[in-house]
């Protein structure tokens, strides 16, 4: 660890990037790299180009595999674990970045985002912070243990979270009165609601008849989701508009509709002094994934996206599961 004037080392103690108690050394310093590559991604927003215009998508990937190229060359050790990753990550991290609101596009070019910051308990979450601000580090996504913010806003509104419960989102979905018998006459796919889940969130029969639950057309493209019921022998469909569907906000629905019968997986995490490594039971909705995906690091470098396998500084998780309790979903303390 001491190699370059213990370079690791001093990331980690700039960036709060604590060893677990448990951790080998090699992951430790996978994820100090990992880190690394999103804040010069991130510096890499400011570069001007030789025609004095804003930076391209192409050169923010490129900053990433450069930098990766560098410290595996340095750190030969860490090459079994990002082998052959370097444009999958570039794409990843950048894909985390857009989705969680760290950078703009702006005329096929990219900028960084207005400063904005959440606190949630005694942790203050940034976004477009000035490069010359010390900050900690989770993952790609930044945060400050102390602060005196004037323009602090909720942690829901920063990362587009939902901001009613898991329940108030299925009791006012099955309130339809629009339910047509037989409307729905192509090929359907209906919400599985019971485990075992890795044989896919969807099959062929409809579940119980004492249940309102969610369907599909089976056709990839422009999917179409239903509410749907028994009744009288039948099945009753009701259209979701699509607004509530699209860019696969349907999960908001799957996971509300699980959780109303009881039957929504927890998360299950396990305690590693200052690192939480949590695996994940059921697929999130996109703005939950991605505030998760911002603040933790993947548990597989070399298999993204990593969803369900994650690891986070213990006290940005604590954070963030007070917020997601509130909201009906689960954590189990392995």
């Amino acid at each position: 660890m001491k190699k370059y004037n213990g370079l690791m080392e001093k990331i980690s103690e700039d960036l709060h990037i604590s060893r677990g108690k448990q951790e080998s050394e090699l992951s430790w310093k996978a994820r100090i790299l990992y880190s690394v590559l999103g804040q010069m991604a991130y510096a890499s927003l400011w570069d001007e180009q030789e025609d004095m215009s804003p930076p391209s998508i192409k050169h923010f990937k490129h900053r990433i595999v450069s930098v990766l190229t560098s410290y595996l060359d340095m750190y030969p050790e860490l090459k079994s674990v990002f082998e052959d990753a370097s444009e999958m990550l570039a794409n990843e991290i950048y894909e985390i970045f857009w989705q969680t609101g760290n950078l703009y596009h702006k005329s096929y070019r990219i900028a960084p985002p207005k400063y904005s910051c959440a606190q949630v308990d005694n942790i203050f979450f940034a976004r477009g912070s000035s490069l010359e601000e010390q900050q900690c580090v989770s993952g790609l996504g930044t945060y400050l243990l102390d602060g005196n913010f004037l323009d602090v806003i909720s942690l829901d509104k920063m990362f587009d979270l939902e901001e009613n419960t898991l329940d108030i989102i299925w009791k006012s979905l099955i309130q339809t009165e629009h339910w047509k018998r037989n409307s729905v006459e192509t090929t359907m796919e209906y919400l599985r609601m019971e485990p075992p889940f890795s044989l896919g969130y969807w099959q062929k029969q409809p579940g119980s008849a004492e249940k309102f639950s969610i369907a599909r057309t089976s056709t990839p493209d422009n999917r179409i989701y239903y509410l749907y019921r028994h009744k009288d022998n039948s099945i009753e469909f009701a259209e979701i508009p699509r607004w509530m569907t699209e860019f696969k906000n349907y999960r908001c629905l799957t996971n509300a509709c699980l959780n109303a019968y009881k039957a929504l997986p927890p998360a299950k995490y396990l305690d590693d002094g200052n690192l939480i490594h949590l695996k994940i039971g059921y697929l999130y909705p996109p703005s939950v994934l991605n505030l998760i995906k911002l603040y933790s690091w993947p548990e597989n470098y070399c298999n993204l996206p990593c969803e369900f396998c994650r690891s986070m500084d213990a006290t940005v998780f604590n954070a963030i599961r007070s917020i997601l309790d509130t909201k009906g979903y689960q954590f189990i303390k392995e």
